[in-house]
């Protein structure tokens, strides 16, 4: 029978936020904020999203929030980076509908060949997005409003008024 575990100690008195720091020293020197931002962008633009970026240029979101407050063309960078990764997406998804993906297929756990497969619903979206005349969803409500709010209230609009 094994002994439980100790919890771990509560931080002492000389604990910062920089562990590695030899007494008296000082926290090591920040990279200008220019710099910060450049590696904010780098992180940003692989799936374009904050905790990436702030990871990258080991900030915190609040001076991400901040940036965007104070600087104009901090937010043009990013909105820029959005719209690329928009157009990567869409270029995926015009991939995966129209040309489609080889799924590999396993029978007892050993690979034994692939099978093409395309995204109906990615092809439905491009149809719709490309044609809306022709593909998109058609809702036709006829009628005068009073018969309608007969039929779903269960009651006459003009005896109310």
């Amino acid at each position: 029978m094994s002994t439980p575990r100790k919890p771990n100690p509560p931080p002492g008195p000389r604990q910062t936020a920089y562990p590695n720091l030899r007494r008296g020293g000082r926290p090591p020197k920040l990279p200008p904020e220019s710099e910060q931002k450049e590696w904010y962008f780098k992180g940003f633009a692989e799936d374009c999203t904050l905790t990436s970026g702030c990871l990258s240029a080991r900030v915190d979101t609040s001076t991400v929030y901040r940036w965007r407050e104070m600087d104009d063309t901090f937010v043009l960078r990013e909105n820029q980076l959005r719209g690329e990764m928009a157009d990567r997406l869409e270029k995926e998804s015009l991939r995966r509908a129209y040309v489609g993906w080889d799924r590999p297929i396993y029978q007892r756990g050993v690979l034994c060949g692939y099978e093409r497969v395309y995204s109906d619903t990615l092809m439905k979206m491009w149809l719709s997005a490309l044609r809306p005349e022709k593909f998109r969803e058609n809702v036709n409500v006829s009628g005068q409003v009073e018969q309608i709010v007969r039929q779903v209230a269960g009651f006459d609009a003009t005896e109310v008024l």
